[in-house]
């Protein structure tokens, strides 16, 4: 019995080892999404204008989507038109955002692992009153 617990022990160490290195970085609203949200999204999607009916700064009104209807399916980031829009070539008329610099290819990822990863938004997050 002693020898088959070690033998396990053993066996398992390599993919513990594995799984360490091998992880997805956890996206987190407040650092990794609300300043890209907060630079690229509020000027039109903000507390000031809600474009199309989308407001971006808070949480239940961010995940009911606007006129076109929901823009964030978390879990599903090819599913949301959130990344639809913000993936586009920068010459479309459809990128978002229209206005300022289009986000990077980092923004992007980031904004992809945060919505496969459930769009995780805390309740206490800036922006939710």
């Amino acid at each position: 019995m002693r020898e088959s617990m070690i033998l396990l022990f053993v066996a398992a160490i390599p993919l513990a080892a594995m799984g360490e290195s091998e992880s997805v970085r956890l996206e987190d609203y407040a650092r990794d999404i609300a300043p890209i949200f907060r630079r690229a999204c509020y000027r039109c999607h903000g507390p000031d204008k809600q474009q199309g009916g989308l407001r971006l700064d808070r949480k239940q009104d961010a995940l009911a989507g606007g006129e076109g209807g929901k823009v964030i399916i978390p879990g599903k980031p090819d599913a949301s038109l959130l990344m639809r829009l913000i993936s586009q070539p920068a010459d479309s008329e459809d990128i978002m955002p229209q206005k300022g610099p289009p986000l990077t290819r980092t923004q992007i990822a980031k904004v992809r692992a945060w919505i496969e990863q459930g769009a995780r938004w805390p309740d206490t997050a800036p922006g939710n009153p």
